[in-house]
């Protein structure tokens, strides 16, 4: 009985290696190039570089889980238009399976 708590202990710590499925949305009044980094990389590899978002798109991508299981990211976004274009970023930020992440150029 034992030997079956520890393999289903080890095989949940197995899943939570998986990757972090997220849900990028572009939530800004305009069309967006957006960079998504996984922060939980050696070097904050890009998961995308100046991809086009554009408004009300959403954008499923995966990142590494650390060891708990959570992924960390950071993003720069700047406007497909205007002169200049408005830009911003944020991170890191601390995300889970499915969660979904807001994209703005916008913020109050």
């Amino acid at each position: 009985m034992l030997l079956t708590g520890v393999a289903a202990t080890m095989a949940t710590r197995a899943e939570a290696q998986s990757a972090v499925s997220i849900r990028v949305e572009n939530t800004d009044v305009g069309d967006l190039f957006v960079s998504l980094f996984d922060l939980n990389t050696a070097n904050n590899a890009a998961v995308f570089t100046d991809q086009r978002i554009n408004r009300n798109q959403v954008v499923t991508v995966a990142v590494s889980p650390d060891g708990d299981g959570r992924g960390r990211i950071g993003w720069r976004a700047r406007r497909t238009e205007g002169d200049p274009p408005k830009t911003a970023q944020r991170g890191p930020i601390s995300v889970s399976n499915n969660d979904k992440v807001d994209v703005t150029t916008y913020f109050d």
